[in-house]
């Protein structure tokens, strides 16, 4: 973590970053291309940016942040069966 004197992993200019991947998609476009071929089974959005700070707290904090509103989770797990 930056206050503990090490650089996150993630990207320091998000717009950058994302002017440098053009290619990816949003996560509803996604879901979206995953929905239309195969019938949701499972979903769950969960903490992904405290993987950036390499703290061990991260993931929690990040959670308790979803969990009361504070921010949108990014970070999702899927499972689905293909459509018949």
């Amino acid at each position: 973590m930056v206050g503990a004197g090490a650089e996150p992993l993630g990207p320091s200019d998000l717009r950058e970053w994302a002017t440098r991947h053009p290619d990816l998609h949003p996560s509803h476009v996604v879901l979206g291309g995953l929905e239309a071929r195969y019938e949701t089974q499972h979903l769950e959005w969960r903490p992904y940016l405290s993987r950036w700070l390499r703290e061990p707290a991260g993931e929690e904090v990040e959670r308790s942040l979803i969990d009361a509103g504070a921010i949108r989770a990014v970070g999702f797990r899927y499972a689905g069966r293909v459509r018949k």
